[in-house]
């Protein structure tokens, strides 16, 4: 307990408010993550006196809402049964609960009652003792919430996200992969709606778990309150189970404000509830889009807004780290026309299926056909939605696209549609070669690759780090890439990889490739990203592997169609 340090800040030698211990730690905090931190054990600790709790330099308190699965650094997390006193009260005395870290249980132990006092400058002081030595690991909780610099009711994001309200199912969106970062003001196609102030079951609001408040909302005169939150169980409507609290507010104009957080149960999201919707006017965040516009001109190829957002590439991916879902272009205010760049280099919208959880939000849109000449004009395009394996799932509202002369497109892009969950558009960028990859490859010959391999080594792609062009051999005669299904566990892998279109001829020159996955839902169960390929002289092939979205491999045939 090194965090422990003795602090005697007034005169007074009996005030605890003037004469405690600062426990600072930062595993204490409901908010972390409850299977990160396990080995501590406060029933090991010498307490002595009064103690005020901080976390991470910021002041803190116990916590008085219990939160399942959570052992704030032990197995046994302990917080107050009851709220914290006030100013007038005096030292008063609490009892304290605990919920058991891998139970959904609240309240499932109680341990030694502590004594508590509110102190001036808006802290609380807590005479701590050893917890009983009856639970296994218990751990005092702690909860710190972040200073309110300007009232939320004025300075809060709008969140319109009506797959979210409570007569909703069958898709399944986890609120853990979001990147929450303040406040928010609940919207359902532009009318105000709120929270649930009771249990909602599982499998509503499009998640596994529905997060609902689990008491009403304040009044304006309460000003910010903290509320519990909860969710129902799987095999019943009762809310057993208690997500992190949140803050609410109640604002002038009918509405109310909420500073969600990121949930720690998988596969569970906040709900709106639909008999709370009345009429008001959605009011969208300011635009995240960096770039410059340029207006002298009619043209769309010369009057436009530069979108470049590393983000949107469809190689970021969530099985590939720790994936957040922290962008959603319906909250952008989109105006005009507008020209994609990576990193600086000129890319383009996909013309093929975005992977789910692509492109730095939860449904990756991309392009419902090809590109149009510069004969063409302003031409219209479907834009579609990923789900899961499904590409095509959502749709969105058509967009207009032009190309240009030197080799690139705008695209007047459009607010997509509330009905799709975080949806972002996607980018894609092929680098020209500056030689010829003919000329400029590496030779791959790995004859466990083969499609008639039927011994499983594990193999997988994903760990390779791949760099340009490869030609593909089979103990050193010319291989390609299969271009029909290859049977799930060949190649030597679990999942092997194919092209789901036929090699280009040799004038055909670098062209693009869908790679499929076959899997456990069939031949082309899922795709990873797309390679650029090119027919050389010689009769063989070069391709421009990229890191594949899933543990498989990019397989070879025997011989050369």
């Amino acid at each position: 307990m090194s965090d422990i340090t003795r602090l005697e800040v007034a005169p007074s030698r009996f005030d605890p408010c003037y004469n405690y211990t600062t426990l600072d730690e930062y595993w204490r905090d409901i908010h972390q993550d409850p299977f990160q931190y396990s080995q501590y054990n406060d029933s090991l600790v010498e307490w002595s006196g009064w103690y005020r709790l901080y976390l991470n330099g910021q002041s803190a308190q116990m916590s008085e809402w219990c939160v399942s699965r959570v052992g704030c650094g032990g197995n046994l997390g302990l917080y107050l049964n009851g709220s914290h006193p006030r100013l007038e009260d005096g030292v008063v005395t609490r009892e304290v609960f605990g919920s058991y870290m891998n139970s959904y249980q609240c309240g499932g132990y109680r341990s030694a009652s502590i004594q508590v006092k509110a102190c001036p400058g808006d802290y609380y002081v807590y005479k701590l003792v050893k917890p009983d030595l009856s639970i296994y690991k218990p751990s005092y909780c702690a909860v710190a919430f972040q200073n309110i610099s300007s009232d939320p009711c004025y300075s809060y994001e709008s969140m319109d996200r009506p797959w979210r309200a409570n007569n909703e199912s069958g898709e399944y969106i986890w609120d853990e992969s979001f990147s929450w970062h303040g406040w928010y003001r609940l919207f359902y196609y532009g009318m105000d709606i709120r929270m649930p102030e009771t249990c909602v079951s599982a499998y509503k609001c499009n998640a596994h778990l529905s997060l609902s408040l689990s008491g009403p909302h304040p009044h304006i005169e309460d000003g910010v309150v903290i509320r519990e939150v909860q969710t129902g169980n799987y095999g019943n409507g009762n809310c057993i189970y208690k997500s992190k609290p949140i803050r609410v507010k109640a604002c002038p104009g009918n509405y109310y404000v909420y500073e969600l957080v990121n949930p720690q149960f998988w596969l569970s999201g906040y709900c709106t509830d639909v008999s709370t919707i009345s009429q008001s006017v959605s009011t969208v965040s300011p635009n995240i889009i960096t770039g410059s516009s340029i207006t002298s001109y009619i043209d769309p190829c010369i009057n436009y807004s530069i979108l470049d957002n590393y983000w949107r590439n469809t190689i970021n991916y969530w099985y590939q780290g720790d994936y957040i879902a922290e962008h959603d272009d319906t909250l952008v205010s989109w105006n005009g026309w507008y020209r994609l760049y990576l990193k600086g280099l000129s890319a383009q919208m996909p013309e093929w299926c975005a992977s789910y959880m692509a492109c730095g939000g939860f449904s990756a849109l991309w392009l419902g056909g090809s590109h149009p000449q510069l004969e063409d004009g302003v031409v219209t395009r479907d834009i579609y939605g990923s789900y899961y394996d499904q590409g095509s799932y959502y749709r969105s509202d058509p967009i207009q696209v032009k190309a240009c002369p030197g080799e690139y497109y705008v695209y007047k892009l459009t607010r997509p549609a509330l009905s799709i969950p975080a949806p972002t558009y996607c980018a894609v960028l092929f680098k020209t070669p500056s030689v010829d990859p003919c000329n400029n490859y590496t030779t791959l010959d790995e004859r466990r690759r083969s499609t008639s391999n039927t011994v499983y080594y594990g193999m997988c792609d994903y760990n390779v780090k791949w760099n340009g062009w490869y030609r593909l051999l089979l103990s050193g005669q010319n291989a390609q890439m299969p271009e029909s299904c290859v049977n799930k566990t060949m190649c030597g892998t679990e999942e092997p990889f194919w092209l789901n279109s036929s090699h280009p001829l040799p004038e055909d020159g670098v062209v693009t490739r869908q790679v499929c996955v076959s899997s456990w839902k069939g031949c082309c169960g899922y795709t990873s990203h797309p390679i650029q390929v090119k027919a050389c002289p010689g009769n063989y092939y070069v391709y421009e592997f990229v890191r594949p979205m899933f543990c498989g491999v990019y397989c070879a045939s025997e011989y050369l169609l």
